[in-house]
Order: structure tokens, then sequence, then C-alpha cells
């Protein structure tokens, strides 16, 4: 059994406490979430039970850890490893080798194993992981969301009796994440410990046997997953939970929505949506020409002839499964890399270099402390727009006082990948480009968020989003999948994700699968509603 004990965290140079006396137990063959908004002591929580706090981060801890009776602290290095398996938040800060499966086996070497079964354990966990096909690629020519695969397989290579997850969903695509859920219900069942620290919970939550919820360092619930969705609704309850028909209903999964939604909806033909009205410059701003790209050591193209043109005033949003390509789309516009072929236009002047774009285009990359200088997000901001009491009015306007004078480095991911997308909003590019966005986000920061593409609207700009996050999906104006190095889909996000999981390896978000449930279930076309808030307010005229 795992036990955390009066368990308090507080960093150096901070007032204020990280975890405030913590408590609970673990039983062997749990699966158990741990979330909480942004900040509320999550990544904090999984960095102190594997001892990197305080081992390699500076902080005072209180309080006791065990594991069957043993205090975690006093355990040699060496039993650490043969506990506990870990997938940090950032996967690329704790690589080590140059190719994936040198990645997967060292661990287990370090834990003195022999060669055959290394071989064996590597072969097993790339199969379990279905990344056989990266085996031999380089760590560096990974997208994240195949990163965070690999280190998933090397966290489960050796069996850990305690597997410690630290947003093991935020990269990875829906019909991936489903496959994800299901082997980390296998292991639990297997009679491992799994605990997830996770926002998405569309998926997960339906798997997993308890859910511990943290506000402020504390933990504020602790019990089985459907007892408390009220508690999510200002975190991230799954997409599906926030129906609002038959409130006294717990809803987790499509189909639980399905057996108790069938009766609802009446027999009707689909309701057309029209297109919102938008006003736009007819002129196509950027244009992306015969753009093709690959690795220099690669024979395989990671990107052919991809060709885009939008005007101003569009938000875009880029999917695809896990290295199809989408961050180095972004990469490729923004001239981090260089195309082999094709070029980037932007007002019909050819971008040749970083240094040309940089006054138009701006890039939020995935790590969003590679975007940030500091000391404190007011700091920041006031660099950017050049007067402090404006940059203190903007946070005050968005609700992040408190977070306005940290220091960033006592900051949550999740806060600092926030404040990093509120900076790019204030520069003067005419083009924003953000890199999975939404990873640690709450659902506060996701409202920011979607408050601030609304602004960027208003200044003519481009924003284009890589992510397979689909609760970002409604906020788009154009949605292009990219599969098999290609555009294959492109259009509004309503007509997208309608043909998505036909025409793709993708699958589409969970209203616009419960209503594809429900039409075949029934036998009759529906309205094809992508969010809860259409399809709330269309039940309402029903009832």
């Amino acid at each position: 059994m795992l036990r955390v004990k009066n368990l308090s965290v507080r960093y150096e140079e901070s007032t204020r406490k990280a975890l405030d006396s913590i408590n609970f137990d673990v039983s062997p063959g749990e699966f158990v979430i741990i979330a909480g908004a942004s900040g509320s002591g999550k990544s904090t929580l999984a960095q102190a039970l594997i001892q990197l706090i305080p081992n390699f981060v500076s902080a005072k801890i209180d309080g006791s850890i065990t594991y069957k009776n043993k205090e975690i602290i006093n355990l040699p290095r060496t039993e650490l490893l043969e506990i506990f398996g870990y997938v940090p938040q950032y996967p690329s800060d704790f690589t080590t080798s140059l190719l994936v499966e040198e990645e997967i086996a060292f661990t287990l070497e370090n834990l003195a194993i022999k060669r055959e079964k290394i071989i064996e354990k590597l072969e097993n966990s790339l199969s379990l992981m279905e990344i056989e096909h990266l085996r031999h690629r380089l760590v560096t020519e990974l997208s994240s969301g195949e990163l965070q695969r690999v280190a998933l397989a090397s966290a489960l290579a050796f069996k850990p009796a305690l597997l410690v997850l630290d947003e093991p969903i935020a990269r990875i695509d829906p019909k991936t994440e489903i496959k994800l859920v299901n082997i980390l219900r296998k292991i639990a069942n297997q009679g491992h410990i799994v605990l997830a620290f996770e926002h998405r919970l569309d998926y997960i939550l339906a798997e997993a046997d308890r859910i511990i919820l943290l506000e402020k360092g504390k933990i504020i619930a602790d019990g089985k997953p459907s007892t408390f969705i009220d508690l999510l609704i200002n975190i991230d309850p799954p997409e599906i939970s926030e129906i609002a028909y038959k409130k006294n209903k717990t809803i987790i999964s499509i189909e639980k929505a399905v057996d108790i939604y069938n009766k609802v909806f009446p027999k009707t033909n689909r309701k057309e949506f029209l297109p919102k009205n938008q006003s736009s410059s007819e002129e196509d701003l950027l244009k992306i020409r015969d753009l093709s790209f690959k690795y220099t050591r690669s024979a395989e193209s990671i990107l052919q002839n991809i060709n885009i043109s939008t005007s101003g005033n569009k938000t875009i949003g880029l999917m695809g499964i896990n290295g199809s390509g989408k961050s180095t789309l972004i990469k490729l516009i923004s001239r981090i890399n260089r195309p082999q072929e094709g070029g980037v236009y932007l007002r019909d002047k050819r971008i040749k270099s970083i240094r040309k774009a940089k006054n138009d285009i701006a890039l939020v990359p995935e790590n969003a402390k590679l975007f940030l200088i500091g000391p404190t997000p007011l700091k920041d901001l006031t660099k950017i727009i050049g007067v402090q009491i404006k940059a203190e009015q903007i946070y005050m306007d968005l609700g992040l006082v408190e977070l306005m004078n940290k220091k960033l480095y006592h900051l949550s991911e999740g806060e600092r990948r926030l404040i990093a997308i509120i900076n790019s909003f204030y520069l003067n590019d005419q083009v924003i480009m953000i890199d999975e966005p939404t990873i640690g986000l709450d659902k506060k920061g996701r409202e920011i968020l979607a408050h601030l593409l609304e602004k960027a609207k208003e200044k003519n700009k481009i924003v284009i989003i890589a992510s397979n996050d689909p609760r970002i999906i409604p906020k788009l104006d154009r949605l292009i999948i990219i599969e098999d190095h290609k555009i294959c889909l492109d259009g509004s996000p309503r007509e997208v994700l309608y043909d998505l999981e036909e025409q793709t390896e993708l699958l589409p978000n969970q209203v616009v699968r419960f209503i594809q449930a429900l039409e075949k279930k029934l036998g009759i076309s529906l309205p094809h509603f992508i969010d809860t808030d259409e399809l709330n307010e269309y039940l309402k005229e029903v009832e």
C-alpha cells in the first residue's frame, strides 16, 4: 500500500504551501485520477511521490510517504527505480538517449536486467504502446505526442509496482487516449497502482476507480468519480457530462448518454447550421505554397505538398495523429525549420529566415518556458506593451491578479503556458501560432484562451493552433487534418468533425460521437452539434 500522511511542501522563497497536509492511501490494483485546477498542486504531489522533491527541486517537505510501510525518502535510488514508473509533464526534459530503443532500454539497463530480458521487455513495451515503427528513430526527431508514448513505454517496460503519470493524455489524440486508458486499466487490474495526474477527463474518468481533487494544495474530495461531477464543473469535466438535460443523471460515458437520451430527440431532419458571419479582409494575407519537408537522415517525408491560404480574422486548427507533422508545419511557417521545397508568403512577400519572420509571426512553443523571460508575468507583459499600468489592467480584466507578481518558477506548468499565450496575443505580429495550447490549462484557462481568440479577430490577426485536444475545436473557424504527410480534410469544424472518423484515423469530440451513435441507434438524421452549448440549447427547445 502507498500511504501519504500529513504531506506538506513549500518551495524556496514562497510564502504559500504548494501542498498542505495531504492524506490518502492507495492499494494495489487501484486506478486513481488526481485532478485539480492549474496551480492546485498536482505536479508537486507527483514529484514529491517519486522524490524529485526534495532531492532535485529545492523545497521544504514535511510529513511522510510510505510504500509497504517503508519511508520512501529512506530508500536507495535503485529501489525507488524498481518501485516507481514516472512520466513527467514534459518528457523532453528527461530524455537521456539518442534512439528510441535506447531510451526505453535505459532504465532496464540501470536495473542490471540481463540483455535477453531487456530485448524482450523492450519489444513488449513497443508493442503495447503501438510504436514499433519508432524503434530506430532519433528521439530529437519525434513529435511531442510520439515522445509522450515513448516515455510511457519506458515507464511500463519494467512493470513497476506504482505508476506516476503527470498529464499522460495531454499530447495524444482521442483514439490513442482511449487505447491508453484501457492499457492503464489493465495494468491496475494486474495489481499495480496507477496514479494519473490529469486535466483531460473525457475517457479516463469512466475507467478510474477513484478521483482525488486538489484545490490550492489541499484535498477537497476523494471517492468514486461519478460522485464528484458537480465539483469538476469548474475544473474539467468530461464533455459528455455537461449535457444539461435530466440533471439528476450522472453521465461520464457516451454509451450511458445514448441509453438515457435516445427517447428525448424528436424524429426530425437535420438542423442546418449556417456559418457565422465574420468581417474579414478578402485578400489572402498568409499563403503556404507546395511545402515539403523531411529530416536529413530520413528517407520519409514528414510533410508533402502542403498548400494553405487564409485572410486575416481567422483561427485555424491543425490536427492529426501523433507524428503527422502539425508541429513541424508551424515550425516551417516561422522558419525555425527550412523546407526542402515550397515557401511561405505573408502579404505576398516570401519569408526567408527567422529574422525576417520575427516581427510578423509569433510562435508559442509547446514548452512555454522557452517563451518567457521573467522574473514575473507582470514584468514579461510590461516589456511587450511598454506600460506597467496597462499590463496590470490586462491581468485584472482576465481575473489573474494573483498570478501577475509571482516568480515564474513558482507557477505551475499550466499557469506558465497560460502566461505565454497571453503574452503572444499582445505582440504586434500578424500571425500567432501556438503549439498544443491547452496542455495544463483548466476550464478557466481555456475560457481565457477563447476570449483572446476573439480579441485577435478584432485586430484581423491569423491564429494557427496545432493540437489534438477536441475541446478547442468549437473555437475554430477552420479545421485542417494532416494524415499520411498531406492535408486530407480542410473545412469548417462542423463539416470536418462529422467526416473525421470515416475518412481519417482520428476520432471527433464526445458530442459529435454521441450524435453519431444516436443517429445509428435511432436510424434518423439529427442536428450536427459540435459542442454542449449548441446541444443544450436544442434540448431546451424540445423539452
